[in-house]
């Protein structure tokens, strides 16, 4: 596990494998993902805000920068 998908883990309080089935994908397409030095494209950001309630710019940086948008959207 790296530091990013733990953080998203506290956050959300799912596990990798349940964000997996919310979005009908398989487990290590979500890992590779959640980096620590990984930046997705706005499109996968926004998929994986819906799937977890996390701010999609969480997805957009790499750890550390991510952090400060580590938080549930309404």
């Amino acid at each position: 596990m790296n530091k990013k998908s733990l953080k998203l883990q506290e956050i959300t309080g799912l596990s990798i494998n349940q964000i997996a089935t919310k979005l009908n994908c398989t487990t290590q397409n979500i890992n590779l993902h959640i980096k620590e030095d990984s930046m997705v494209s706005t499109r996968i950001a926004l998929k994986l805000e819906q799937a977890t309630g996390v701010n999609h710019q969480f997805f957009l940086y790499p750890y550390p920068l991510c952090l400060q948008f580590a938080v549930k959207v309404k």
